[in-house]
């Protein structure tokens, strides 16, 4: 999830569900589908002062469920911080 974040992987996979009218079929990204079934796993807390619904649907993950090394560059710190730092738990599919 994190190399696409990057940009260094794109790659798709085919939502194979017969049972399933809406999606099936539908060419999602991994990276995407990777997060909806983890999503929920990482530690988080709720935003102090949510601003709206959507707002309270999503959480912080840094510092609690987040701990990027100092060592670590510039660049994925930034990337991991997008794309982890914060979650959304609403309805996605």
């Amino acid at each position: 999830m994190l190399l696409e974040k990057l940009g260094h992987v794109t790659k798709k996979i085919v939502f194979n569900n017969p049972m399933d009218s809406v999606y099936h079929g539908l060419e999602i990204e991994l990276g995407f589908e990777m997060w909806a079934g983890i999503r929920y796993a990482f530690l988080s807390q709720n935003k102090a002062n949510p601003k709206d619904d959507f707002d309270l649907a999503n959480v912080d993950v840094y510092p609690w469920g987040l701990f990027v090394d100092e060592s670590v560059g510039e660049t994925i710190s930034i990337a991991a911080m997008e794309r982890f730092g914060e979650n959304y738990l609403g309805c996605i599919h």
